[in-house]
Parts: structure tokens; sequence; C-alpha cells
């Protein structure tokens, strides 16, 4: 039974953001349900949700099936966009080129407090009011997070203003390991795109069932990618999956923390993944839900 579309476009032509959001999984449906009533209004949004998990492809669906649609799109990573060009957007330079349209911040716990200060002055000054005197934002923003930006702002890290004014409308984005109704349709889509008519083994597609996929999404599509540039021919066996980190079985007892720090626990959680996965930076920030950017800041204060 193929998966049915939740999200539906707005005009008569077909949405190829909508047409491959996949929602088979109860949870998934909701998350469609909020991604659809978010569209139709025209509030901020504070997508939260891991790594992976496809938050900026939800803000790509709000804005493409919302008011706004017709107007332009830009997505800014705070992890990966230097600071002057953060501030140029944020500034009203180079905003005015997306009057209209939507303005995504991937990353938004990421922000310096001086950019905090910046984005939520210009959060205030893009009020505009509507004919019949409805305040109107001129360019809506939606910032995505994988940390509880909620308790970031009780514990004095991030701005408790800023917080409020991004979070009017507040959304999870799903694991996938909370959709696991949605995986063999996700494989599906992944090994579609790319390219030729690739199969599974038994084998092979049960080990992806079986792994936890602490990466979420993304870490899917890189592996079914890699399996598919080492593969001989149309057919994917079992050795040519590999994963980043071992999946942790069930039955493992979680060891006893009590009385130790946070620090600590902290400390032996990313040195414990980076041994396991060779140093690898890239896939110890997958597997603990951070940015490389912020494996590198922890290791440096580590030192």
């Amino acid at each position: 039974m193929k998966a049915t579309n939740v999200l539906l476009p707005k005009k008569n032509s077909p949405s190829p953001i909508a047409s491959q959001f996949v929602a088979r999984a109860p949870v998934m449906r909701e998350h469609a349900r909020k991604l659809e009533r978010a569209a139709a209004l025209d509030a901020n949004v504070l997508i939260s949700g891991p790594t992976g998990s496809g938050k900026t492809t939800a803000a790509g669906l709000i804005h493409e099936l919302g008011t706004r649609s017709d107007h332009r799109f830009v997505s800014l990573n705070v992890a990966e966009t230097p600071t002057a060009e953060m501030e140029a957007w944020l500034s009203g330079s180079r905003s005015s080129a997306i009057a209209g349209g939507t303005m995504v911040i991937e990353n938004v716990d990421e922000l310096s407090p001086e950019l905090q200060r910046q984005l939520l002055c210009f959060l205030q000054s893009r009020v505009l009011l509507s004919a019949d005197g409805v305040p109107k934002l001129d360019v809506r923003v939606v910032a995505t997070t994988r940390i509880d930006l909620k308790r970031m702002a009780q514990n004095g890290r991030f701005r408790e203003d800023l917080y409020y004014r991004l979070s009017v409308l507040r959304i999870e984005a799903p694991s996938v390991a909370e959709r696991r109704e949605d995986l063999s349709e996700l494989i599906d889509r992944f090994l579609h795109r790319c390219g030729g008519n690739l199969r599974l083994t038994a084998e092979a597609l049960t080990a992806l069932h079986e792994y936890s996929w602490p990466g979420n999404l993304r870490e899917l599509k890189n592996v079914l990618e890699r399996a598919h540039a080492f593969s001989r021919s149309d057919i994917i066996g079992v050795e040519l999956i590999e994963f980043p980190v071992q999946a942790v079985s069930k039955q493992t007892e979680r060891p006893n923390l009590a009385g130790y720090t946070m620090e600590q626990i902290e400390r032996w959680a990313l040195l414990d993944t980076l041994e396991q996965v060779g140093g690898n930076k890239a896939a110890a920030s997958r597997a603990l839900g951070l940015c490389e950017k912020t494996i590198y800041n922890k290791l440096k204060r580590m030192r």
C-alpha cells in the first residue's frame, strides 16, 4: 500500500516538495497537519527536532503551502554562514530582497548574543500594519533548532524575549525512530533518487530496519548513496550497508551515571563516540545531534 501524501499543494500544479512527503506513520500524519495549519497562518514558527529529521524541508513546506509562496525563500544556516553575512541579512541591507517571502534561520540556538540582539531588532522593525490595522510581518521568519530552546532561554543562554517572538507557533519534527512505519517508503524514495533500478537484498533491508538511525533522514540518505556508489550492479547486498555508528542493542544495559556531573558525562559521550567512529567528527556530530562546529568547540574547551 502506497503512503498517502498528507500535505497537498494550494495551487493546481503539483508541489515538488509535498509530493515527496512520506506520512504513513501516525506521528507523521499529525506532523503534516501541524505544518498545514502553520502554513495557513502568517506567524513566526520554531521547528525543533533531532539532527537530520527534515526541519528545513518542513520549513520549505510551510512557505510553499502558505500565502508567501510567490515570493523568495531563503535559508541561512547559522553554523555555516559567516557572521558578516548574517549581519547583512538581519540589518536590512539584504533582507529587502526577500520582502514578502520567508527567511529560515537554521540552528538558531547557535546565534551569538550580538546576533540574537540583531535578530530581535529585525523582528521588531519588520512589523507592518495591514489595511485593517492588524500587524503583519513583511518577512516571515521560520527558525529551526536541535536544542531545547526554551530551556536555553530559562538558563540564560538564549534571549527569552527572542525565544517568545520566534516560537509563536512551535512544531516538533519526528525522528526516524518515531516513524518506522515510513522507513520502507523512505528507502524506496532515496533509492529512486540514486538512479537506475536499485534493489536491496533481504539481508540489507533487514539491517536498515534494525538500525537505530541516530542521524535520521540525512544518515539514511548518506548510507544508501554510499552503498550505491560502491555497488557493481543494481542489487545492493548487506556487505555494502555501512553505518557510521554501530546500532546499540535494545538489551544493552544503561550504565549507572548517578553522582557524575553533566560536564563529565558530556565529555565521556563525546570522546567515546569519536573513538567509535574513528575520529570522524562529521559522523560524531550526526550521532550526538550536534553540528561539527559545536564538536570542534567542545574539543577545544577540553584541552
